[in-house]
């Protein structure tokens, strides 16, 4: 499967997910080309904007596609077609500043474990991990769910910053479109965007 076909899959996925319900045709989601500046827009967020931008559960909102400076014009309105919004209403600040994933529909539990014990990450607490963060086999292949418990291991491994700057991008593109390899993990293909 192509990088756009796993793109398209992982966004009809989402859609699905947060209660659109509806199917998405090929041609809708990521028919327009990528946001050129958006490499620019990553080098400028620091260290300080990637940790407040990294939820608590291990989720990197600040790699989402529908983060507000990661989102293009054309997605906002596909996005917004499809969950029945104004495309000014799909940007993402982020989990913490929506207090919880604002497409979810839902409070996250996940949030109010934390808030509650006055954490900053899952891996902080005593309980890591919980059954909060266990994954599951549904949905595996499309959403980002189920390597937040490999993301908070790498956090508290590494450093939250360093895992931010240096192993949060490559994490989400190893899962989504790397070959998985029995005892070796996700590998990723060598192209031009890698």
């Amino acid at each position: 499967m192509s990088d756009t076909l796993k793109r398209r899959h992982f966004i009809q996925s989402l859609l699905v997910f947060l209660g659109a319900g509806v199917s998405i045709k090929s041609k809708l989601i990521f028919a327009s080309k990528p946001d050129k500046n958006l490499k620019e827009k990553e080098e400028k967020m620091n260290a300080v904007t990637k940790r407040r931008l990294s939820a608590p559960c291990g989720l990197d909102c600040f790699n989402c596609e529908i983060y507000e400076k990661n989102i293009t014009g054309e997605m906002k309105k596909q996005f917004a077609l499809k969950i029945r919004k104004d495309p000014e209403e799909v940007p993402c600040k982020g989990c913490r500043l929506e207090n919880g994933c604002k497409h979810l529909g839902q409070p996250c539990e996940t949030l109010k474990c934390i808030k509650d014990k006055e954490l900053e990450f899952c891996f902080q607490c005593e309980e890591f991990p919980c059954v909060k963060l266990q994954p599951a086999k549904e949905g595996a292949d499309r959403f980002p769910h189920n390597f937040k418990l490999f993301n908070l291991c790498r956090m508290k491994a590494v450093g939250v910053e360093k895992w931010a700057e240096e192993e949060a991008k490559l994490i989400r593109q190893r899962y989504y479109l790397g070959k998985f390899i029995p005892g070796t993990g996700p590998i990723l293909k060598k192209t031009s965007e890698t």
